[in-house]
């Protein structure tokens, strides 16, 4: 495999749940999540990072939700980039519809809930590269993307959050 790309070396890519409430104009929300720096050649160069967000949502909306979801960042060139303290985030949407745990885990099977192997992780890095392909012009942060169908609740909102990132640890290498 060639040398990662510039761009590669300030990306990361992985899975994760979220967990979100909302009452009429406040709610609270949070979600784990491992992601791994795209552009590593072998299992013993990928870097990954556990990461915990949570805070609080100021808006308006109803209803509660728990689902998988797809992290990924822009940005940031080391694991240490992700711990922040308490910030507004930019105006945010939330959509969840019912559905059940299982559909999330059939989602994931292609690539596995924990990425385990190269063949798994040259996977997600070829999600990496999608993404990257179609979020280029977005400013350097976090976001995530919630996987369609995967886990029970139902509620809507719009607003902004009031969020803290943690790093709860880091590695190198594939288990």
């Amino acid at each position: 495999m060639a040398m990662a790309q510039e761009w590669q070396k300030n990306m990361w890519v992985g899975f994760g749940e979220s967990h979100s409430g909302d009452l009429v104009v406040a709610g609270y929300h949070n979600y784990n999540a491992r992601v791994f720096r795209m552009g590593a050649s072998n299992a013993e160069d990928v870097d990954w990072a556990v990461l915990c967000c949570h805070g609080f949502k100021l808006g308006g909306g109803l209803g509660g939700s728990a689902s998988g979801i797809v992290v990924f960042a822009r940005g940031i060139s080391s694991a240490s980039g992700f711990n922040t303290g308490f910030s507004w985030g930019n105006m945010d949407f939330d959509l969840a519809i019912g559905a059940s745990l299982g559909n999330a885990l059939k989602s994931l099977k292609v690539i596995g809930k924990v990425v385990k192997t190269l063949e798994e992780y040259k996977k997600l890095q070829y999600l990496g590269t999608e993404l990257y392909k179609n979020c280029r012009l977005m400013k350097p942060g976090v976001y995530t993307l919630g996987i369609p169908g995967s886990g029970p609740g139902m509620h809507v909102w719009i607003g902004r959050k009031y969020s803290k990132m943690q790093l709860i640890g880091t590695g190198r290498g594939l288990p």
